[in-house]
Protein backbone atom coordinates (compact mmCIF):
# COMPACT_ATOMS: atom_id res chain seq x y z
CA UNK A 1 0.00 0.00 0.00
CA UNK A 2 2.70 2.31 0.77
CA UNK A 3 4.36 2.10 -3.18
CA UNK A 4 0.57 2.96 -4.08
CA UNK A 5 0.49 6.30 -1.85
CA UNK A 6 3.92 6.80 -3.25
CA UNK A 7 3.12 6.19 -6.61
CA UNK A 8 0.17 8.80 -6.08
CA UNK A 9 2.09 11.63 -4.60
CA UNK A 10 4.42 10.89 -7.95
CA UNK A 11 2.19 11.23 -10.16
CA UNK A 12 0.32 14.51 -8.48
CA UNK A 13 3.62 16.26 -8.49
CA UNK A 14 3.90 15.03 -12.08
CA UNK A 15 0.70 16.58 -13.18
CA UNK A 16 1.48 20.11 -11.25
CA UNK A 17 4.53 20.56 -12.62
CA UNK A 18 3.03 19.69 -16.42
CA UNK A 19 0.34 22.40 -14.86
CA UNK A 20 2.85 24.89 -13.70
CA UNK A 21 4.89 24.40 -17.26
CA UNK A 22 1.89 25.13 -19.18
CA UNK A 23 0.79 28.04 -17.02
CA UNK A 24 4.15 28.97 -17.52
CA UNK A 25 4.24 29.22 -21.25
CA UNK A 26 1.08 31.09 -21.54
CA UNK A 27 2.46 33.50 -19.18
CA UNK A 28 5.55 34.06 -21.77
CA UNK A 29 3.11 33.79 -24.35
CA UNK A 30 0.34 36.87 -23.10
CA UNK A 31 4.33 38.89 -22.03
CA UNK A 32 5.47 38.41 -25.56
CA UNK A 33 1.94 39.07 -27.03
CA UNK A 34 2.10 42.65 -25.27
CA UNK A 35 4.90 43.13 -26.49
CA UNK A 36 4.82 43.28 -29.99
CA UNK A 37 1.55 45.05 -29.17
CA UNK A 38 3.37 47.99 -27.42
CA UNK A 39 5.74 48.17 -30.18
CA UNK A 40 2.31 48.31 -32.54
CA UNK A 41 0.90 51.21 -30.61
CA UNK A 42 4.70 53.04 -30.28
CA UNK A 43 5.20 52.92 -34.43
CA UNK A 44 0.95 54.13 -34.58
CA UNK A 45 1.86 56.95 -32.47
CA UNK A 46 4.78 58.11 -34.45
CA UNK A 47 3.03 57.80 -37.89
CA UNK A 48 -0.17 59.36 -36.38
CA UNK A 49 2.28 62.43 -35.28
CA UNK A 50 3.85 62.54 -38.48
CA UNK A 51 0.44 62.42 -40.78
CA UNK A 52 -0.45 65.07 -37.81
CA UNK A 53 2.18 67.02 -38.45
CA UNK A 54 1.34 66.99 -42.09
CA UNK A 55 -1.74 67.94 -42.14
CA UNK A 56 -0.76 71.18 -39.97
CA UNK A 57 1.38 71.83 -42.93
CA UNK A 58 -0.73 71.36 -45.17
CA UNK A 59 -3.49 73.67 -43.41
CA UNK A 60 -1.22 76.29 -43.04
CA UNK A 61 -0.34 76.11 -47.06
CA UNK A 62 -4.45 76.49 -47.81
CA UNK A 63 -4.61 79.33 -45.16
CA UNK A 64 -1.42 80.93 -47.40
CA UNK A 65 -3.02 80.45 -50.22
CA UNK A 66 -6.95 82.05 -49.19
CA UNK A 67 -4.41 84.84 -47.63
CA UNK A 68 -2.80 85.51 -50.97
CA UNK A 69 0.37 85.03 -49.46
CA UNK A 70 1.30 81.75 -51.04
CA UNK A 71 0.40 81.77 -55.02
CA UNK A 72 1.11 79.73 -58.24
CA UNK A 73 4.64 80.67 -58.03
CA UNK A 74 5.38 78.95 -54.90
CA UNK A 75 3.34 76.05 -55.80
CA UNK A 76 5.18 75.24 -58.61
CA UNK A 77 8.17 75.89 -57.34
CA UNK A 78 7.47 72.95 -54.63
CA UNK A 79 6.20 71.07 -57.20
CA UNK A 80 9.17 71.23 -59.40
CA UNK A 81 11.38 70.98 -56.05
CA UNK A 82 9.03 67.33 -55.05
CA UNK A 83 9.54 66.29 -59.13
CA UNK A 84 13.32 66.58 -58.72
CA UNK A 85 13.61 64.31 -55.76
Amino acid sequence: MKLMGEFADELQTSEAVKETNHLEKLLQDYKNSAKAERERLRRLEADSAERDKQLAEALAKIGQYENGTYGLREAVQVRTQIENI
